[in-house]
């Protein structure tokens, strides 16, 4: 293949990509923690003084203030949120593109690039406002830039990997993997390589990397990413107590949602790679990125996600495109032809559940905890249109109480009225009374509502019900909107 039809297919795909999740984008309801950093990257926007407002809640900065940027360019706050997903995620193909390229291939580049575009698991998170995306291209990249420095050894790209790594660690705390996957590089070194030089060229990319992420400790609240860790993983005093807690928990579920995500298919495929190819070495160290991540998870995982490990499943994508590939080239006449059915069976399962999502999402085929949180569970956005619909007609001051201090409610609505000066929105875990004459008393509105997800009504109010909006879920699962029909008072009783 020419240079010029490589060209034009990684063009192809790039716009192949592009429409799929711009698509999305505006298809797919809002979710919980995207209404928190949407309007976290709000504040940015408003005020740079706001930059580590993300710390508060024990996350890094580094999403919230690629979203800001976005807003000063897109109006609608969602899809400037959203679309820094979006170009991360076309990073992220180029990336494993180049990868498959300097260890295998070119062909096997951008068979994984196709893969990519179409498995659910990027499909979707390619396409929401959260850090996933963003880390997934930066663990692309930081080993890209590792493989080149093993085998180049020079300065500008131990720069460009410490920059890298850096950034990495201002996205996510798992970015860390990517530090400790560097010794393992050594697998592909060429044996005249420098091993001394090349220990160096890694320690002044971690110097470099922890450099950058001290640009977090000028905020007083850094200390608290370490306790918000800890509210996801297991401390080795824990796992010293009892060395199976996690195990227990983890072994079984974690595997069962990267399955469920990228198909049975894709991961045979993946692992048949180091049995059909012979870049062996290469075929390990690029599991490792895989392996590692989801070893140290299950043992010490505490609370997670499927989007926990997104970040490390871009091997198993560039692993099966090395089977593919290499069958596609030893098999000739009519086999070749079921190859070909086999590949179109992955596609067209992967195809199937991404038209799902974005016009028939009751019959996705998603794990459960995913189908709650976007779906079905408080997490999920659906009502929010309701919720603009009935406050956007307002032309009054008005007053908003919910029940949630953060999330969906609160941010939710939050990030659509900002820059509405005839809306408050004051987000709380319990509304009482007291609260609501004080908030009163601030603001002076004209009218006052009170959106209730979870709690009774407070003691000591007079409301009527204006709208009730019922969600997925069963039932109960509603949204009631009260207006206050007269103004407390702390004498009332």
């Amino acid at each position: 293949m020419t240079v010029n039809k490589i060209r034009f297919t990684m063009f192809f795909l790039l716009v192949f990509y592009f429409a799929s999740r711009i698509l999305f984008i505006f298809k797919f309801p809002l979710f919980h923690d995207e209404a928190m950093y949407i309007h976290w990257a709000q504040a940015v926007a408003d005020d740079w003084f706001n930059r580590y407002v993300s710390l508060i809640d024990g996350k890094q900065p580094l999403f919230i203030w690629l979203a800001s940027l976005s807003l000063q360019l897109v109006k609608n706050p969602i899809v400037a949120g959203r679309l820094v997903s979006v170009f991360s995620g076309a990073l992220s193909l180029l990336g494993i593109y180049l990868i498959g390229k300097e260890l295998f291939d070119y062909q096997t580049g951008m068979i994984a690039s196709l893969i990519y575009i179409i498995i659910p698991f990027t499909f979707i998170y390619d396409g929401l406002a959260l850090m996933d995306s963003l880390l997934l291209m930066l663990g692309v990249y930081a080993c890209f830039l590792t493989i080149k420095l093993v085998k180049n050894q020079q300065k500008e790209q131990m720069f460009l990997l410490g920059f890298v790594l850096g950034l990495g660690l201002l996205t996510k705390s798992s970015a860390v993997f990517f530090i400790y996957l560097l010794p393992f590089s050594l697998i592909v070194a060429e044996k005249e390589k420098n091993i001394k030089r090349l220990l160096i060229l890694f320690l002044g990319a971690i110097g470099i990397a922890k450099l950058i992420e001290a640009v977090m400790r000028f905020s007083i609240y850094y200390p608290i990413i370490e306790s918000k860790n800890h509210q996801f993983i297991y401390t080795f005093k824990e796992i010293f107590h009892n060395p199976l807690i996690g195990i227990k928990n983890n072994l079984f579920i974690i595997p069962s949602w990267i399955i469920s995500y990228l198909g049975v298919p894709v991961i045979i495929f993946a692992c048949l790679s180091l049995v059909i190819t012979k870049e062996k070495k290469a075929v390990v160290f690029t599991s490792l990125y895989t392996i590692i991540p989801i070893v140290v998870s299950v043992i010490f995982a505490k609370l997670s996600y499927p989007r926990h490990f997104l970040f490390a499943v871009w091997p198993i994508l560039l692993l099966a495109a090395v089977t593919v590939n290499k069958l596609t080239k030893l098999i000739s006449g009519q086999l070749k032809y079921l190859i070909i059915l086999v590949l179109f069976v992955i596609v067209i399962g992967a195809f199937k559940t991404d038209l799902n999502l974005l016009f028939n999402t009751s019959k996705a085929s998603l794990p459960s905890i995913e189908r709650w949180q976007f779906f079905e569970g408080e997490p999920s956005g659906y009502g929010l249109e309701n919720l603009y619909d009935f406050f956007d007609v307002k032309k009054e001051k008005i007053l908003v109480f919910t029940d949630r201090s953060m999330g969906i409610l609160a941010d939710g609505l939050a990030i659509h009225y900002q820059k509405n000066n005839l809306i408050k929105i004051v987000g709380s875990d319990e509304i009482t009374k007291n609260m609501i004459i004080d908030q009163i008393n601030r603001y002076r509105p004209d009218k006052i509502y009170l959106i209730l997800s979870w709690q009774m009504l407070p003691e000591g109010i007079e409301v009527v019900l204006e709208k009730e909006i019922i969600r997925p879920g069963g039932l109960n699962h509603y949204w009631r909107i009260y207006r206050l029909t007269k103004t407390p008072s702390r004498k009332d009783r």
